[in-house]
């Protein structure tokens, strides 16, 4: 009987336990705000995340971030500067009477890492006006990396914000971000970040459940752009596309925050690559105009939107204060959402 009762006593503990930890589960989940991040690749969602990580010093997933930022941006030095190398020698405007330049590009033909040695010779080759001048005609902010070649190869670098700010990453699949909400409002966030490209947006719909917000970044600067996965399709049009395939998705929110994204490379863009060549329908007497050219491509959007009014942000997702100011406004307005679908406000 003794053991019996034991028995009976520990069975006892052990449901209290399980049943804590559930319970605490559920309370965990009703403070939950699932915001889920769409728009189609290279739109900055991704950079987007990283700041709000910064915004949360405490959040343990920053170390995680920082890690595997600075394996890619060491790969991005030199996968960047061996497609640099590649188009000018496809165009004929690669240097190959210099001994010295023959050597540096040879050891673009096999697979490299940033070591010292290699990144001087990367360092060299960037210093040609050649590589610089073709490089600047892509507006992708790869510069900045390349400027840093032989900064990053150092086995004591340690990355600065910046850096892992600008270090492109492509998503893959469905990632989850869990921020934890400031003692003012007990709330805590579930940023769901989802891949772009054409080949995994099939896997979006597993993301779509209790989800209260949903924030859609466009690339401002992808007007004159064809996509990757196929180079007849400008990648505005297709961002125009997604959006009115996904904002008729009936049971996602009517919450939608719209992010007009990677302003400062759209502002620069404009003055040298007319967007009358790909969008023959805006004023070619204004088409110049930060101002003018912004508001062009936002009613392109809001006319494909039914669901009711849809606030709308110009941005640039590397302006830490910029976008750290958006960033308090549209929690405001997701909670302030969320307690009036509630009734309790």
């Amino acid at each position: 009987m003794g053991i019996c009762a034991g028995g009976a006593s520990g069975g006892t503990a052990e449901n209290n336990a399980i049943n804590k930890v559930i319970q605490e589960g559920r309370k965990k989940e009703q403070t939950l705000t699932r915001v889920l991040l769409l728009g189609s690749g290279e739109a900055g969602k991704t950079t987007f995340l990283k700041q709000i990580l910064y915004f949360h010093p405490e959040n343990k997933q920053q170390e995680e971030m920082v890690r595997g930022n600075t394996i890619f941006m060491k790969r991005n030095v030199v996968s960047r500067i061996s497609l640099l190398a590649c188009e000018l020698d496809e165009i004929g405007e690669l240097p190959k009477d210099n001994e010295e330049i023959n050597e540096a590009v040879k050891i673009l033909e096999e697979e490299i890492e940033l070591t010292p040695e290699n990144a001087k010779k990367i360092a060299f080759l960037w210093s040609l006006p050649c590589f610089k001048q073709h490089q600047a005609t892509k507006y992708d902010g790869y510069e900045y990396f390349l400027d840093k070649a032989e900064i990053l190869a150092r086995d004591d670098y340690k990355p600065t914000r910046d850096d892992i700010l600008r270090t492109r990453v492509k998503t893959s699949g469905v990632q989850f971000f869990e921020i934890s909400g400031s003692s003012n409002t007990q709330a805590n966030w579930m940023f769901i970040d989802v891949s772009g490209q054409r080949s995994e947006r099939r896997k979006w719909i597993h993301a779509f459940e209790g989800v209260k917000a949903v924030i859609y970044l466009s690339s401002l600067s992808s007007y004159d752009m064809m996509l990757e996965e196929n180079d007849k399709v400008n990648r505005m049009d297709d961002d125009l596309t997604l959006f009115e395939s996904v904002s008729s998705i009936q049971y996602l929110p009517n919450l939608w925050i719209f992010f007009q994204n990677k302003s400062d490379l759209f502002r620069e863009k404009i003055k040298v690559s007319p967007i009358s060549k790909h969008f023959p329908d805006i004023d070619k007497s204004r088409e110049t105009d930060f101002d003018y050219a912004t508001q062009f491509f936002r009613q392109k959007f809001e006319k494909l939107f039914h669901r009711g009014p849809i606030t709308f942000h110009t941005t640039c997702a590397l302006d830490s204060k910029g976008l750290e100011k958006i960033y308090d406004s549209i929690q405001t307005q997701i909670l302030n959402s969320t307690l009036r679908e509630s009734g309790l406000m």
